[in-house]
């Protein structure tokens, strides 16, 4: 089961989320999307990040800076997929083909050129 948890208004500018939580079994699609609260929101970099529910460290997966661009330097890119909507101030990730190795706490994030602003998280939890 995908619990999207995401919170948190900071300097202006605040993330969150549009669903409650989100099931999704292996092999399947899921699509987690925030909502961004900034005047600069269409062209301003959005990321995503992943923590395994192991620990360890934050991962980087992709950034998305326009409707169609994005970035990413994971070796599994190609499961992974971002999209912005401007004129809502949504950015979504999507993931195809989830494994258990997906689960984990997801992260959406924007800062400015020198300062962090602000962080939403999901999190996920095996169902057996």
């Amino acid at each position: 089961m995908l619990s999207l948890l995401f919170t948190g208004r900071c300097s202006g500018f605040s993330i969150t989320n549009t669903e409650t939580s989100v099931s999704v079994s292996r092999d399947q699609l899921v699509s987690l999307t925030c909502k961004v609260e900034k005047e600069s929101f269409k062209d301003e970099p959005i990321h995503w990040y992943r923590q395994k529910q192991s620990g360890g460290k934050m991962e980087w997966l992709l950034y998305i800076a326009s409707e169609a661009k994005q970035e990413s330097t994971t070796d599994e890119k190609a499961r992974f997929f971002a999209k912005k909507w401007k004129d809502k101030n949504l950015c979504t990730l999507r993931i195809n083909s989830v494994t258990d190795q997906d689960a984990g706490f997801y992260f959406c994030a924007s800062w400015d050129r020198t300062l962090f602003i602000c962080i939403g998280h999901v999190s996920q939890e095996n169902a057996n």
